[in-house]
């Protein structure tokens, strides 16, 4: 629903990305490329009334509410006035344009704020002011500090010497840490005069959606230019702010819907509650009863008047028997409409709202947090409340959400030796060990980090990478500085000393080559390539010299994991000028390739990065957060089996997993699944099955990537069968797209519920693939925060989240929705018993105003209240014994189809009451008048309706576990306001003539007041004593646990 149609869908025919022509505003307008205006709102103003009603009817009640309002027209068929039914109706939909409104609203008004940002473009070689949406294609924009980029254009010139400008990518990733984006080196050392003024064509490909995956090239006219190469590290994408450079140029590729941020705007996955499902199979239940009870009236309105046709002259008619049924089926059809409530739909929408505020406002979950300005958690689908208590398994991501993902560098293993990471100066000194020296070279020259200075004029490093910055603050401790870039630059200081080094090439870390590596050129002219990454890819490219020492360095990466620490091996190679100059060639020809540039670009790389010598590995220490073995042991004794996936080795996952409580320290009944075998990996599995299926001991279960290919393929029937009977899982070595295809896995075999929780982009996909998706505001930015359903800060408060809170919603909101369809049940199940007396004529035997302000005014304010406020036991019960999570999900205590079944049962029995009762007390006295006039019909209905209401009133106080000043009000606020209603109908002649005094009249009789006791105490007494039995008998836990809360 963003903006206009994009100018790929005009190229699609074409089948080519159209060429964009530098300074050449009047061709690159011919070439149809999208505006830059965005618009995220659904509607305007002229179309909001018809699109938000369409959108408003795809709900089936809507529909179903809107065909009862259209018989309300038709006199033979309705008995009501059609007030009655388009009243409800008009509310509802009322409510939710409102609603609807007001969202897009606010919408409207962030559309304006950004498309009406000024900025300065160059147009042609002059300067103009333009608001973002003027903004086109092929304009060159000229960007100060803190400013907001615009469109997706390539850096062309950046004030900072070195060609790169920095940008904060918190609008598009929620990451705070800086990042370079590198000017097109040809136009970097141009005069800004000259740089406006060029001429030139740009191709790129069509536009997508990933934000990393950029390949174009460049050709400026003149002589001593060629076609050259552009990627991802020359593109300004929209949204990101330009901070520490004073100035930028960029030249626009893409704006408006063609843009990385506007691709990627789509909603989140719509994810549907299980107390939805619930509601929509108890309105098909309630509407196949409906359609039964149509049809039985139908068929005795035809026997009805077939035997009394001949003797009551008036009931004949020239109509023929097929539309007479026919009339007699809608009528009904009509009549019993209000078996279903219309205003349900509204109220667990308020309901909703209601409880997520009050999640929110939740001190027990609130954190001062430096990366979220919000220290309160954040709700961003209320849908899903209620299901909060359902949950049977957690997915966890470990850094970052188990753990602080604060690093610091604890230890090195450097040439066979461990070295604490302060000693690694004195170290050097003692031994004058190259490999040391080298070993901090290539941790203070291959990174990505940025350097500022704080108040104090400390450096202070910044980067997408913890682990980058814990291994440079290590170096510096030893003396080793990084100082900063300056064009193709790195500038370190080691012991005082300064050095420049030519930064030649970056091999950027990517998740497939799990690796780093830097080419540099040392002051006396050496090449050097760095190198560091993961130990299961770095051992595998090392030369033979260095085979040995690799033996005694992975016996210290497991010394290194079991503490629970994160390793990476460094290594290096020398360089010949022969060497480097053919690499360089077949970098640049890769790079320049039009086809598959990424591929060629990796081929090459791995290519130079074989041979290396081994310098050592790092081990760093990233602490667990607070109260997460505690949290975890309450998930597990609440029933939760959770489950670990991190990409760490499978030693450090072991030891987080004992940490958190989550894995048996003695290893008892652990098994560990580390093979590519398949045979090997089923054998496991398979044991797992035959030893534990039958068993009340559950296993834990540990098993690497490489080992989940095949258990997510070929073996994911028995993988799930296996794991499924562990009561934790510990995933490690596990990418990003593993993450999603676990969840979904246990998602599809299972059928329950799942959550998954994570802090990184990395879980994004993990966390959209779950039922419920929580994120946690972390150092890894908020972009897992932002794409989940609740946002917290810390992994302690999802214990809270689910235990306290989603059980206290589940209870409020299934008493909501039952309460709702038995009040509607009990009420209008009466019209059914009166149509056995009125010949099944379709004659109405509440008035119109009764069934209008019942729904909606009447018995509207309790359900709230219970949806709301109530609860069963405190907190510090449920938080003392989350074993009561337990019987909330699984029994089925609070809602089930069962539970719905006993609730309409005790609806059909309160409409016998509510009639029957009446009736016979009403037949065996009449006489309403001291003059011994008789009462009538209207006077029947009025008497039958106060002690009806009264009733289901209090069946609500009933039902209600945890009274207060706001139930009372609830209670008898509503009855004191059906009393004015009908009140009120008695005294208004000319609206109401047949309700005239009729109220009065109930009130001076004693059959009234006999009546307003008799009726709610034969209805209630009998549930009560059930339910006296049942608690003292058949006790349910949370009674129990009751009861000692009194003691």
């Amino acid at each position: 629903n963003i903006g206009k149609m994009s100018s790929s869908e005009h190229q699609q025919e074409e089948g080519i990305w159209p060429i964009i022509s530098i300074n050449a505003h009047n061709i690159n307008q011919e070439r149809n490329f999208s505006g830059n205006e965005l618009v995220t709102s659904k509607y305007k103003w002229w179309n909001f009334l018809v699109l938000n009603l369409i959108e408003q009817f795809r709900r089936v009640m809507n529909i179903y509410f809107l065909l009862i309002a259209i018989l309300s027209f038709i006199p033979s068929v309705s008995a009501f006035s059609p007030i009655t039914s388009w009243g409800p109706l008009i509310f509802v939909l009322g409510v939710g344009a409102i609603k609807e409104g007001y969202e897009d609203y606010r919408r409207h008004k962030a559309d304006d704020q950004v498309n009406n940002r000024t900025v300065a473009i160059y147009r042609d070689g002059k300067e103009i002011d333009v608001r973002y949406k003027d903004v086109v294609v092929g304009d060159i924009v000229f960007l100060n500090r803190n400013e907001e980029v615009p469109a997706d254009m390539i850096l062309l010139k950046s004030s900072n010497d070195e060609g790169n400008s920095y940008v904060q990518t918190a609008n598009l990733d929620g990451e705070t840490n800086l990042k370079i984006v590198k000017a097109f080196p040809v136009t970097q050392v141009m005069k800004p005069r000259k740089l406006l003024n060029i001429k030139g064509d740009v191709n790129v490909g069509e536009p997508n959606r990933l934000f990393h995956v950029f390949q174009g090239n460049i050709i400026l006219r003149g002589k001593k230019y060629r076609t050259m190469p552009l990627d991802s590290e020359n593109l300004l994408l929209r949204g990101v702010r330009l901070e520490n450079t004073e100035y930028s140029y960029g030249l626009v590729v893409y704006a408006g819907v063609d843009s990385k941020l506007a691709l990627n705007l789509n909603d989140p996955p719509f994810k549907f509650s299980q107390t939805e499902k619930m509601v929509n199979r108890t309105v098909l239940f309630i509407f196949i009863s409906k359609l039964i009870m149509c049809i039985i009236c139908t068929f005795f309105e035809i026997l009805f008047e077939n035997s009394y046709i001949e003797y009551a002259v008036y009931l004949q008619t020239e109509t023929s028997q097929a539309e007479t049924s026919f009339k007699a089926f809608l009528t009904y059809f009509y009549l019993l409409s209000y078996f279903i409530p219309i205003s349900l739909a509204v109220t667990l929408e308020i309901v909703k709202l209601i409880q997520a505020v009050f999640l929110m406002w939740d001190d027990n979950m609130s954190v001062e947090n430096p990366y979220s300005n919000d220290p309160y958690m954040n709700v961003k689908n209320s849908n899903l409340n209620d299901e909060l208590a359902r949950v049977s398994y957690v997915f966890s991501d470990k850094t970052g959400t188990l753990t602080q993902n604060v690093m610091t560098l604890d230890s090195c293993s450097i040439n066979g030796t461990i070295i604490d990471v302060k000693r690694l100066r004195k170290e050097y000194k003692k031994t004058n060990d190259e490999m040391i020296k080298n070993f901090l070279l290539n941790i203070i020259l291959n990174h990505t980090l940025l350097v500022e200075e704080d108040e104090n004029g400390e450096i202070v490093y910044q980067g997408p990478s913890p682990d980058e910055i814990a291994l440079c603050e290590g170096a510096l401790w030893n003396k080793y500085k990084f100082v900063g870039r300056n064009l193709d630059l790195i500038t370190i200081e080691c012991n005082g000393e300064i050095y420049n080094y030519e930064l030649k090439h970056v091999l950027n870390f990517t998740s497939e080559r799990k690796r780093m590596s830097v080419i540099v050129r040392s002051p006396d002219g050496q090449y050097i390539l760095y190198s560091k990454g993961a130990d299961d890819v770095m051992l595998s490219l090392l030369n033979r010299k260095s085979k040995k020492l690799a033996k005694r360095t992975e016996k210290h990466i497991l010394q290194f994991s079991c503490e629970g620490l994160r390793t990476l091996v460094f290594s290096m190679k020398y360089l010949s000028e022969e060497e480097y100059e053919l690499f360089n060639d077949d970098f640049l020809d890769a790079c320049n390739s039009l086809e598959n540039r990424d591929e060629l670009k990796s081929e090459v790389m791995s290519a130079i990065e074989l041979d290396m010598d081994l310098l050592g590995c790092t081990a760093v220490e990233d602490e667990l957060q607070e109260m997460v073995p505690e949290t975890i042991e309450n998930l597990i004794r609440a029933g939760v089996k959770t489950w670990i996936i991190t990409g760490d080795k499978r030693q450090t996952a072991i030891n987080i997993g004992k940490s958190c409580n989550l894995l048996p320290r003695d290893e008892n009944n652990m098994f560990v699944i580390d093979t590519e075998d398949v045979g090997e990996i089923e054998r496991i599995l398979n044991e797992i099955v035959n030893n534990f299926i039958f068993s009340k001991d559950k296993p834990s279960l540990v098993i690497t990537g490489q080992s989940l290919v095949w258990a997510l393929s070929d073996l994911n029937e028995l993988f799930m069968q296996s794991s499924t009977l562990c009561y934790a899982v510990v995933c490690c070595r596990a990418t990003p797209l593993q993450k999603a295809l676990i969840v979904h896995s246990v998602k599809s075999y299972t059928k329950t519920i799942t959550l998954a929780i994570g802090d990184g982009a990395n879980d994004v996909s993990m966390l959209q693939e779950a039922h419920i998706g929580v994120g946690i505001y972390g150092k890894e930015g908020s972009q897992a925060a932002r794409s989940s359903d609740y946002a917290i800060h810390r992994f302690k408060h999802l214990g809270r989240l689910m235990l306290v809170h989603g059980r206290y919603n589940f209870l409020r909101t299934s008493e909501l929705i039952q309460f709702s369809f038995y009040k509607n049940a009990s009420m209008f199940m009466v019209q059914f018993w009166f149509a056995i007396f009125c010949g099944f004529s379709g004659m109405t035997f509440y008035d119109d105003l009764i069934l209008l302000v019942y729904n909606i005014v009447i018995v509207g304010l309790p359900p709230v209240i219970l949806g709301v406020f109530d609860r069963d036991i405190s907190e510090k019960t449920i938080e003392k014994y989350p074993e009561s999570y337990n019987e909330v999900r699984d029994d089925g205590i609070y809602l089930s189809f069962r539970t719905v079944v006993i609730w309409q049962i005790l609806g059909l029995y309160h409409s016998l009451v509510f009639f029957f009762v009446p009736y016979f007390t009403f037949m065996s006295n009449n006489i309403f008048w001291q003059s011994g006039k008789a009462g009538g019909f209207w006077y029947f209905s009025s008497i039958t309706a106060l002690p009806s209401a009264l009733t289901v009133l209090l069946t609500y106080g009933i039902t209600t576990k945890s009274w207060t000043w706001l139930t009372h009000l609830a209670l008898w606020g509503s009855f004191l306001a059906f009393v004015l209603n009908i009140f009120l109908e008695s005294v208004i002649y000319s609206w109401f003539p047949e309700m005239y005094y009729a109220i009065q009249a109930c009130f001076t009789t004693p059959v009234f007041w006999l009546l307003l006791v008799l009726v709610p105490s034969i209805s209630l007494i009998p549930v009560l004593a059930l339910r006296y039995v049942q608690y003292r008998l058949f006790p349910e836990n949370w009674l129990i646990l009751l009861e000692n809360e009194k003691k």
